[in-house]
């Protein structure tokens, strides 16, 4: 004789039944079915989850958990496990056996959990048909592997800079494999003290303004290196070519008088050009309070008035017949030479 037991009844329905059978010494026989219902009564039992202790897994790594046991008390019918937590999204649980796996590999450079650290927190609930259960925290930790990437930072341009200006670089490039984590740029070279990097840009400026240096042997070329370095060390370094040029030995600008004349109803035209040293060609622009009044041809350096001049209309900014714009040449470094011309 054993207790009937609501989680193990032989029925669907928890029902046992029983024939009955009564028979004489004739033979006579009659039977009746008895149908015996097995309610159910909540028990207690009390057990705890044992054999899985927090994890680690390597980045780029799938992650699956150890098997985790049940110790003390008999549970009451099956266990299902069930995943909760801060992290639990990113996990699956087999709801039989309880094992964790991972919904897809991890990178130590890109932390998902929700605490965007690298520490994933979970918490396993196991639980009995009578709704007895044991819940423990669980954490998987990421680790970190040395991973290779192979990048170069773009060949950077020679750059020539007028004394007297400050300088700052355009923002370097990189090619190849996309690096691992963020990258970080530093500045070194015989001139680094003079200069300073932006870590997350590689974008370089002086602390103070260029000077050219007359010194007999002075190349005037600060030497600057600029290197890029990923979260697992990959690195690539490039030249950043820095050149002050004298301002006297810029080209000038001559075939403008600085202070002109010219009779009303007439119209203004003249030709700048530069002379001495010219790098490349020069490109012309105006500007100045007064520059809507004329135009200047960029490639010929032929400036012209819009209009002839009206004495007693003037449309200048003072409206005192005094017209006054800017010349500017720019040659192909950059540099620039400007007069001032009065009409």
């Amino acid at each position: 004789k054993v207790a009937l037991d609501f989680n193990e009844a032989s029925g669907a329905d928890n029902s046992n039944q029983l024939t009955i059978t009564a028979t004489d010494s004739e033979s006579n026989a009659g039977s009746v079915t008895i149908t015996i219902t097995i309610t159910d009564v909540v028990e207690n039992a009390d057990f705890s989850i044992t054999s899985i202790d927090d994890d680690t897994v390597k980045e780029n790594a799938l992650f699956t958990s150890a098997t985790p046991t049940l110790t003390g008390e008999t549970p009451i019918g099956t266990i299902i496990y069930s995943l909760t937590g801060a992290d639990a999204t990113k996990f699956t649980i087999d709801p039989t056996t309880g094992v964790i796996t991972a919904n897809a590999a991890f990178d130590y450079e890109t932390p998902a959990s929700v605490a965007t650290s690298n520490v994933y927190s979970l918490i396993i609930t196991a639980t009995d048909a009578d709704q007895n259960s044991d819940t423990v925290n669980f954490t998987v930790t990421v680790t970190d592997e040395i991973e290779t990437a192979t990048f170069t930072i773009d060949t950077i341009t020679p750059t020539e800079t007028q004394e007297g200006n400050s300088f700052t670089s355009g923002t370097p490039k990189l090619s190849g494999e996309a690096p691992i984590g963020v990258v970080i740029w530093s500045l070194s070279g015989t001139d680094s003290a003079e200069f300073t990097i932006d870590p997350a840009t590689g974008v370089v400026s002086s602390l103070a303004a260029l000077e050219f240096d007359e010194t007999i042997g002075a190349d005037n070329s600060y030497q600057l290196t600029i290197t890029a370095t990923d979260a697992d060390q990959n690195n690539d370094s490039a030249e950043l070519p820095l050149s002050v040029i004298d301002t006297d030995a810029l080209f000038q600008i001559s075939g403008i008088e600085a202070n002109t004349d010219v009779p009303e109803n007439t119209s203004f035209s003249a030709t700048a050009t530069a002379t001495d040293t010219v790098r490349g060609t020069i490109v012309w622009s105006i500007k100045g309070v007064d520059s809507s009044t004329f135009t200047i041809a960029e490639n010929s350096g032929v400036i012209t008035s819009n209009a002839t001049f009206d004495f007693e209309n003037p449309t200048d900014n003072g409206s005192d017949n005094s017209y006054n714009i800017t010349i500017v040449g720019t040659d192909d470094n950059g540099a620039e030479r400007v007069q001032v011309l009065a009409a």
